[in-house]
């Protein structure tokens, strides 16, 4: 949680990881860092020009200074569209402090995305 109390994008992950695969995760930062830099051993980093999402992939967004990401819930490749499970979607960066409701939801999002970096998958 952030210092409001408000559930970061990487947690909820870190929290639907535990649940469904039985994965720790340790220490993240953010999600820009959890993709290039903090990948866990159990993984395989996939950048958005290899291959397709698929369900159950951690999906990641360059936005801002931090980064979004959220677990992939469903996938359409003919309309090019994918829906993640994502924490923190309404917050908002405020003087370097995310603020806001911390929501939970099911996303709709764009594989066309120019801020999707690519996704994670858990290695069989």
């Amino acid at each position: 949680m952030d210092i409001n109390g408000v559930a970061e994008c990487t947690m909820g992950v870190k929290a639907w990881e535990a649940m469904t695969n039985g994965v720790l995760i340790g220490k993240v930062e953010n999600a820009i860092k959890f993709f290039t830099d903090l990948k866990p051993p159990q993984y395989e980093r996939h950048y958005k020009s290899e291959g397709n999402i698929q369900v159950g992939d951690i999906a990641f967004w360059d936005y801002d200074t931090y980064g979004h990401t959220g677990k992939v819930v469903s996938v359409d490749l003919t309309s090019k569209t994918f829906q993640v499970a994502e924490a923190n979607w309404d917050g908002q960066l405020v003087n370097g402090i995310w603020v806001g409701l911390g929501g939970v939801r099911i996303g709709t999002k764009s594989l066309n995305s120019p801020n999707l970096m690519g996704w994670l998958r858990l290695k069989k």
